[in-house]
């Protein structure tokens, strides 16, 4: 099994929507890149569908990112999640984990976005929605592990 992360950076544009680094990581190794900007609110929003929504009879399922051709192509393979990270369709990357490495991956990350909203006064007046969902969404995630 592979050590997984989600990982945020600490800088946010907020234009319409909330951009931020964000990127998986395999054992250390990032996709699609520590410097890539995303839909971070989004991402997570429908990360946290996908797994949430995951269900023994499920092959599998993808978390896309809005920006690029990339994407995480999560597949099941026996008692394990196969992890495929892909850009087109070229696996740039690729591990193993349990379904509760990866759900626990992706709390850690909806943690740390309300965090950083918090932290930046955007869990308040027009963006407060934003960390409303973000704060659903973790306790949801949170029934998983």
């Amino acid at each position: 099994m592979n050590h997984i992360e989600i990982k945020l950076g600490d800088d946010f544009d907020l234009h319409s929507e909330l951009v931020s680094p964000i990127w998986m990581e395999i054992d250390g190794e990032a996709f699609p890149d520590t410097d890539w900007d995303d839909f971070s609110h989004t991402l997570l929003g429908w990360w946290s569908s996908a797994l949430f929504s995951f269900s023994d009879a499920s092959e599998g399922f993808e978390w896309l990112f809005m920006d690029g051709p990339y994407e995480i192509v999560v597949r099941r393979k026996g008692d394990a999640l196969a992890l495929s990270c892909m850009r087109e369709d070229r696996c740039l990357l690729s591990g193993e984990c349990s379904f509760q490495d990866l759900a626990n991956a992706l709390y850690n990350a909806l943690k740390r976005m309300g965090y950083l909203l918090h932290e930046k006064g955007l869990d308040q007046g027009a963006t407060a929605w934003m960390a409303e969902d973000i704060r659903v969404r973790t306790k949801r995630i949170k029934t998983l592990l």
